[in-house]
């Protein structure tokens, strides 16, 4: 508490988060499967720690495991020259300099597993970046900034505390090597279960291409006794492919 005044506790309200989930509309859950697609969006400034996720980036493990997508306008040329000339020196890192409306946004998430927001903790307090990740079904690596501290529960989140720039990069580095290892544990899980219905590996993998929502759909349509030939083949989306079935 900042005051423990009734008089002044009183004349203030709490405004909860929002969620942009009315504008964004329906969003598939993260694809599973192959490398870690990570993005940053947003205005490109400072305080939002590009240049920690590229030095973090330096880490053979992550390149090799790892697709960078960072898209975002940045106006000071000296930052801008900055990051770039890190980035030509990491082979898994595109940059785009430009703003992107919403509806290309959801089209870039589409093939995105997480956000990654290494913002400074000395100037951020909040992150619409964060909000509109979780509108668009996708969770994040951040510092445990407010925003992130409002939500219930962080086992959805890779949250992380730092001091220095130093602990910064290393926070990264973990985070984003746990988020790997989850992608495959993921991956796992669901060949386990469909080798588990007697399905083989390549249907199953077409079915993970599909994404985690799509999976999910195929296997128990599978359990159900269900074509996965057809499903996977029949018309485009899952829907569609079970009413051929039928």
């Amino acid at each position: 508490k900042i005051t423990n005044s009734k008089k002044v506790l009183e004349k203030v309200c709490k405004v909860p988060l929002i969620s942009y989930e009315s504008i964004v509309g329906e969003m598939d859950e993260a694809p599973i499967g192959g490398k870690l697609n990570v993005l940053l969006f947003g205005q490109i400034k400072p305080y939002k720690g590009v240049e920690v996720l590229l030095e973090a980036l330096k880490d053979e493990y992550l390149q090799q495991n790892t697709v960078i997508t960072i898209v975002g306008k940045c106006n000071d040329q000296s930052y801008l020259n900055q990051i770039t000339d890190k980035i030509k020196t990491l082979h898994n890192v595109s940059f785009q300099n430009r703003f992107i409306e919403l509806s290309e946004l959801k089209k870039i998430v589409k093939d995105i597993h997480l956000l990654v927001l290494p913002m400074d903790i000395k100037s951020s307090l909040n992150s619409s970046a964060a909000m509109m990740a979780f509108s668009l079904r996708r969770t994040v690596i951040c510092p445990n900034i407010g925003t992130v501290q409002e939500y219930y529960g962080q086992n959805y989140m890779y949250t992380y505390d730092y001091q220095t720039i130093e602990e910064h990069v290393d926070q990264i580095k973990k985070s984003i090597r746990a988020a790997i290892d989850d992608l495959n544990n993921k991956v796992s899980e669901v060949l386990a279960l469909g080798i588990g219905l007697g399905l083989t590996a390549g249907v199953i993998l077409g079915a993970i291409e599909l994404g985690l929502d799509a999976a999910a759909t195929l296997l128990a349509a599978a359990g159900a006794g269900a074509d996965l030939t057809m499903l996977l083949y029949g018309v485009s989306g899952i829907q569609g492919k079970l009413d051929a079935c039928e």
